[in-house]
């Protein structure tokens, strides 16, 4: 500053007076160009100084102020630059914020727009993709379900088929079981034709003839075979059998065959369908009852007879030599012995061993076995009562039928039947043909009209003369009562 003020007083000594200094050149650049300075007019240079000095302080002052109000409008200005750019940075930012949420907002309805859009091009293209698949889908579901249908229908076909074929082909002794088991039937059981889907079981019964009626032994029978039949006697102590195994749907029956009792043998057990006939042999000098229920004593064990023929003297007269007849009988027919005519005589030989005809006994000619040529003795009880033609009942006379069927030269029974028993005809009766011709029979146990009535043929009555009659019934009454015991 003061290098300053030196100058300006340099200047103003050269330049002389301020008017001049007004004029010239320099002085304006010393000390303005203008009456505006406040120094512009001083004259002197002390006043000059002075003003100068004055200005200088009062510019200093006014710089001062200047820079103060510089500074406070700097820093004014500097705060409201501040407060201005806040202001712009926030109205920037609060521009920017709109700006930038109208751009997002723009953005986002574009985005959204485009969304929107892409969403229904998408939509749209997916719905046409989905009709599209769906229908392709639906094309191929229909050609997959058609396929599966004629798969289905061609498989079941089959499967019936094969079915049918199972079915058509579990023959006969089989059943079927759907849908391909064929099992053949039990023991027991029987299909008689295929296809049958259970087995009939094997049925018990003798009067009916089919294939389900009878057994089956082995699995897969085809038809049941009938029951063995036990054949049943027909007669009393007959021949047959009985039943020794039932008959089941799974087995026979079986048979065992009826043991006949003989003469000499008697039924402790008579049998049944299911039992077995029991025979027991008679004691020794016994044979069995016509109804072979027990033994009966049938000839004397120590007792015997000897059949004479011979021609008494006429002074024989000892009425126990000369039979039959009765004392009174010989008596009256004293004249007999005449030493010609021929006489039978029996002759008893007795013996203290006697033990079955100790209640009495008969002899005679086959009074125990029929055989007229030997002299026979029985119980005494076994004689019969004497018959005389037209006089006395012969019903049930078997021994007056036998003399009658052998005098008219019939076989006295046979086949494995005796001549007489409790048989359906009753009396006596021969057959004219077939298996028993020429035999003759008894029929037991029936009336003088039923032993008297009409057969049927192939039997027969046996018809003999009145002659044939009396000499069968006198030789019966000789041969069989002329011995008295």
């Amino acid at each position: 500053m003061r290098s300053q003020f030196v100058v300006a007083l340099l200047g103003l000594a050269l330049l002389g007076s301020a008017d001049a200094a007004h004029r010239s050149p320099l002085r304006r650049r010393l000390f303005g160009s203008g009456p505006g300075n406040p120094c512009y007019y001083v004259r002197s240079a002390l006043e000059f100084y002075r003003c100068h000095q004055a200005t200088a302080d009062a510019a200093a002052v006014a710089q001062a102020a200047a820079d103060a109000t510089a500074s406070a409008k700097a820093a004014k200005a500097e705060a409201h630059a501040k407060a201005v750019a806040e202001a712009q940075a926030k109205a920037v930012e609060r521009a920017g914020k709109e700006a930038h949420a109208k751009a997002v907002e723009r953005g986002q309805k574009e985005a959204a727009a485009k969304a929107e859009a892409h969403a229904k091009a998408v939509a749209e293209a997916h719905a046409k993709a989905v009709e599209r698949a769906i229908k392709e889908a639906a094309a191929k579901a229909e050609a997959h379900a058609k396929a599966v249908e004629r798969a289905q229908k061609e498989a079941h076909a089959k499967y019936v088929a094969s079915v049918e074929a199972a079915r058509v082909g579990c023959g006969a002794g089989n059943f079927y079981t759907a849908p391909f088991a064929c099992t053949p039937c039990s023991a027991g059981f029987h299909t008689s034709a295929a296809s049958q889907t259970s087995c009939k079981q094997c049925e018990v019964n003798d009067a009916l003839d089919a294939t389900h009626v009878g057994f089956a032994v082995a699995k897969g029978a085809k038809k049941c075979d009938k029951h063995t039949v036990c054949t049943l006697p027909t007669t009393l102590n007959g021949a047959g059998e009985y039943e020794t195994k039932p008959a089941r749907p799974h087995h026979d029956r079986e048979c065992g065959t009826l043991v006949v009792a003989a003469a000499y043998q008697f039924i402790s057990q008579t049998e049944t369908a299911t039992s077995p006939r029991i025979v027991e042999s008679c004691p020794f000098n016994y044979k069995a009852t016509d109804d072979f229920s027990g033994c009966y004593a049938y000839r004397c064990s120590h007792v015997t007879c000897s059949h004479l023929k011979h021609k008494c003297s006429m002074f024989n007269t000892v009425a126990q030599h000369r039979t039959p007849g009765t004392m009174a009988a010989l008596m009256s027919h004293r004249n007999e012995c005449d030493g010609t005519t021929l006489f039978k005589t029996t002759v008893t030989l007795h013996n203290r061993d006697e033990n079955t005809c100790n209640n009495g006994h008969w002899c005679g000619m086959g009074v125990v076995t029929g055989d007229k040529t030997k002299c026979e003795c029985a119980p005494l009880n076994l004689k019969p009562a004497k018959v005389d033609k037209g006089k006395v009942n012969t019903q049930g006379d078997v021994g007056l039928a036998t003399y009658k069927a052998a005098s008219a030269g019939f076989a006295l029974g046979g086949a494995g039947y005796a001549f007489a028993g409790d048989y359906g005809t009753k009396g006596l009766y021969y057959y004219t043909s077939g298996t028993y011709k020429n035999m003759a029979f008894f029929g037991t146990g029936g009336t003088m009209a039923q032993e008297s009535a009409p057969v049927s043929p192939p039997k027969a009555r046996i018809s003999t003369s009145e002659a044939s009659y009396d000499a069968a019934l006198v030789s019966h009454m000789q041969d069989t009562y002329a011995a008295t015991p």
